[in-house]
């Protein structure tokens, strides 16, 4: 934090069970990072990314970590970074379940947290943190365990796990309610525009899951069709399989991503990494390059995901020259593509680029945003993928740093997520040979 003190934080969001247990061990706190731009007072959008609630998955909290550590290490350096931190809130949670993970790391499958209840030996002992959240819980038959030693034991109530409260406590704190209708309406649809995203990262699997877990097709969320065009755009940059968990995976009753989704509407994902609960460093650092480009596009539409996932995705934005005499006009290049779409278990409709347009220093969707239209390098938006290209003045640019935001709308009309570069901007007096 001190290396960061304006853009990191931590958050104690409650204790582990060892901790709350008295006569017991002494327990951990469960500390959240917080990463963003204090300076920066504005209603932000937020992201929260969990690991490590299953004790013996190590890879999920490393990638988590990874994300956490792209986000301030290029911060002031990357277009990309410096945006996301200045203008949203980022919540990561890296160890979930520490009693367990301390456990596991003696050399034990532990999965579960250490609750003790008195007829359980090994990794018997405990709660399966993933099914003690209150949404469903005890509902789906199939779905968790009633048996104490079991795996997937769910506990004696729903949050009975000082873990899985404080969790659910937390998400309930940051996230507002974008659902109108009954908590266990499996129907209910979440408003399109809200500004949330929870990830919680598991491991293994090779997978992308979204709600329900606790029903199977055709008992498809409200948000759907938003929820298959999310997975198939993030698992674009990982070659995982996206899929609903009730059908993909197993049904589960009482997790996590269902708990944000059904109680708060909240866009929710479990990824599954890898191909192992000790997954070896040759697979994580094969994978873990396109599963933090994965994250980072998720961080690019958290303003409004279930709206965003559907538009054509800008990358590769330039500036050339990136610094310029204050009225030199400057070249900015990107591209839009609508083509990123991971289309296995179903297909995306890809579809033209329509438009594109460029914004200096002001997001698109924030006050006093000024577009500016891009053309297609080619000269006509015809294709799904198309380069962009602006002649951007800069007599009215102040000296210093700014960002240009470009964003890209598709045949639907809808923008996707957008993508910036820095441009310097000078008055020239220095270059003149004055002081």
């Amino acid at each position: 934090m001190s290396t960061h003190p304006t853009l990191a934080s931590i958050v104690d969001i409650g204790d582990s069970w060892e901790k709350t247990s008295p006569g017991g061990l002494a327990g951990y706190d469960l500390r959240l990072l917080k990463i963003s731009n204090s300076a920066v007072v504005e209603d932000k959008s937020k992201m929260m990314v969990m690991s490590g609630l299953h004790a013996r998955e190590y890879t999920p909290v490393q990638l988590n970590l990874k994300f956490a550590e792209w986000l301030l290490a290029n911060y002031g350096t990357n277009a990309e970074a410096t945006w996301l931190v200045d203008h949203n809130e980022f919540h990561v949670l890296l160890q979930a379940n520490p009693d367990g993970r301390k456990i596991a790391e003696g050399g034990s499958s532990q999965r579960k947290n250490r609750h003790y209840f008195g007829s359980c030996s090994g990794t018997g002992i405990g709660v399966d943190l993933n099914r003690n959240f209150p949404f469903y819980w005890n509902l789906v038959p199939g779905g968790s365990s009633g048996s104490l030693c079991s795996d997937t034991y769910r506990g004696p109530t729903p949050r009975s796990e000082p873990e899985a409260a404080a969790v659910d406590d937390y998400v309930t704190s940051i996230f507002p309610d974008a659902r109108t209708g009954s908590e266990n309406d499996l129907n209910d649809a979440a408003n399109a525009n809200t500004p949330t995203m929870f990830i919680d990262l598991h491991s293994y699997g090779g997978t992308i899951l979204y709600p329900w877990g606790v029903a199977v097709t055709p008992t498809a969320a409200a948000n759907d069709a938003a929820f298959k065009a999310m997975a198939r755009r993030m698992t674009w940059f990982n070659n995982y399989d996206p899929g609903q968990s009730g059908s993909a995976l197993y049904l589960t009753d009482g997790a996590s991503d269902d708990n944000a989704y059904g109680k708060l509407g909240v866009p929710a994902f479990t990824w599954e990494l890898g191909s192992s609960f000790f997954d070896s460093c040759t697979t994580f650092n094969s994978e873990w390059p396109g599963n933090l480009d994965a994250l980072r596009y998720a961080a690019r539409i958290v303003q409004a995901p279930y709206l965003r996932a559907a538009g054509p995705d800008v990358h590769t934005v330039a500036a050339m020259p990136a610094a310029v005499d204050q009225g030199t006009p400057v070249t900015i290049s990107a591209t839009a593509t609508d083509a990123r779409f991971n289309q296995t278990s179903g297909s995306e409709t890809i579809q033209n680029i329509m438009s594109a347009r460029a914004y200096v220093d002001v997001l698109p969707w924030q006050s006093g945003a000024m577009p500016i239209a891009m053309a297609a390098a080619d000269g006509s938006f015809n294709s799904a993928t198309e380069a962009l290209s602006l002649n951007l003045a800069t007599a009215s640019l102040t000296d210093g740093r700014h960002v240009v935001y470009i964003e890209a709308s598709d045949a639907s009309g809808r923008a996707g997520a957008i993508g910036a570069t820095f441009l310097q901007i000078s008055s020239g007096l220095l270059s003149d040979g004055f002081e």
